[in-house]
């Protein structure tokens, strides 16, 4: 059984008479006939899969069938929803005390908000709100599955509201982003990968086939195991370590990092227009603008942000860095550093105490219970990690 079929799948030698290409549900190469190849014995399901790639130790979970297949669906009493309607626009969330209600968004009262789930800001449209405290939900994320299978995993996920306050946990097994959000976890006791979990907007790629506005075909959710060197993102151009979304037609990847992004996003309070993501191939005269945030030039080969009302124009990199993810007012522990984050919301920014820039990201770091450090901004990650080699004793 392969975790991006919900079918049972058999090991098939034929050579067809009419030939009809066909590709690998995991890797989305091209399936040679010629060679052993498991396929759904289903009539109307075409799904077929590599001998290789099926029985791979990351993708296969080890138990036959035995030519028994398995129920098509779940069984009716298992719920796996997330809220349940208690009124007119009003649920109870699973993992939250109060009720929350479906809310308009006001640009003065919820300019401030975060979802708890994905900690991206409450845009404007319509989210769940509770009734008596501070917390919300995008209705996306409010609608997501307590449980769900994923083709990157072979494993059943579950939905993680809770997630241990540990840097080590808070990095996604799929992007390597770092977020103090919800995500999906296994829990499966005898699996090698304990540690595996998936942000929630890794999560929202869909499996079959995605389409980006940066490429003219179609993607899919790609393993990169057994490429030399691991494959590159066409985009940032990083190493993409485990999963990559891959173009059946081309040559063409892109990363969970790059693919996540939003093509459209409200950058700050002050400025009423939407900003839209840019690519390479829509760039004018871009190369005379400088970033909003950095003041440095922008450069027109990579993705950037643009108001193309106001002629604004932001790096990428300044609105998504290595922070957006991170809840201010949210604790965590770091190699036995607890360190607390505060927000940079203010008329005159905090002074990082390593760089000593201002820090111009939504959030901001404290090593909190370290005697002279307790009281400090730390801008980034960098700086944070750069504190606590200056606190370690000159022995180690």
């Amino acid at each position: 059984h392969a975790p991006s079929s919900s079918h049972a799948i058999h090991i098939v030698f034929l050579i067809p008479l009419f030939f009809h290409p066909q590709f690998c549900g995991v890797c989305y190469r091209a399936v040679d006939v010629r060679f052993g190849q498991y396929s759904c014995d289903r009539e109307d399901c075409s799904y077929v899969v590599h001998s290789k790639c099926a029985t791979h130790n990351e993708v296969w979970d080890g138990r036959e069938l035995e030519w028994k297949p398995e129920s098509q669906e779940k069984t009716e009493d298992h719920d796996v929803a997330s809220f349940k309607k208690v009124g007119d626009d009003l649920i109870k969330y699973f993992s939250h005390e109060h009720h929350l209600k479906l809310e308009s968004y006001d640009g003065v009262r919820d300019a401030k908000k975060q979802c708890e789930a994905c900690i991206l800001p409450i845009d404007p449209r319509c989210f769940y709100g509770c009734t008596q405290c501070d917390y919300s939900l995008h209705e996306v994320c409010a609608g997501l599955p307590r449980e769900l299978d994923h083709p990157l995993h072979k494993h059943r996920l579950v939905l993680d509201p809770n997630p241990i306050d540990d840097y080590d946990y808070m990095n996604c097994s799929t992007s390597s982003r770092t977020s103090s959000g919800f995500r999906y976890k296994c829990i499966e006791r005898e699996c090698k990968l304990r540690t595996f979990h998936i942000d929630l907007r890794c999560i929202l790629i869909p499996e079959c086939s995605f389409t980006h506005k940066s490429h003219e075909h179609p993607l899919f959710i790609s393993v990169s195991y057994g490429l030399e060197g691991g494959p590159r993102c066409n985009i940032c151009e990083k190493g993409c370590a485990k999963a990559i979304l891959r173009c059946s037609k081309c040559a063409f990847t892109m990363c969970f990092r790059c693919a996540t992004i939003p093509t459209e996003l409200h950058y700050t309070r002050d400025h009423k227009h939407p900003l839209s993501l840019c690519y390479r191939e829509s760039v004018d005269d871009v190369c005379k603008y400088s970033c909003e945030i950095c003041k440095m030039e922008v450069d027109a080969k990579k993705w950037f942000y643009k108001c193309n009302q106001c002629c604004v124009t932001v790096h990428r990199e300044c609105i998504f860095n290595a922070s957006i993810y991170m809840k201010s007012g949210s604790t965590f522990d770091w190699n036995g550093y607890l360190v607390r984050t505060g927000s940079t919301n203010c008329p005159t920014r905090q002074i990082c105490a390593i760089c000593e820039e201002r820090c111009m990201f939504s959030v901001c770091y404290t090593l909190i219970l370290e005697e002279g450090w307790d009281d400090k901004a730390l801008c980034s990650f960098r700086c944070l990690r750069a504190a606590m080699w200056r606190i370690l004793p000159e022995d180690m």
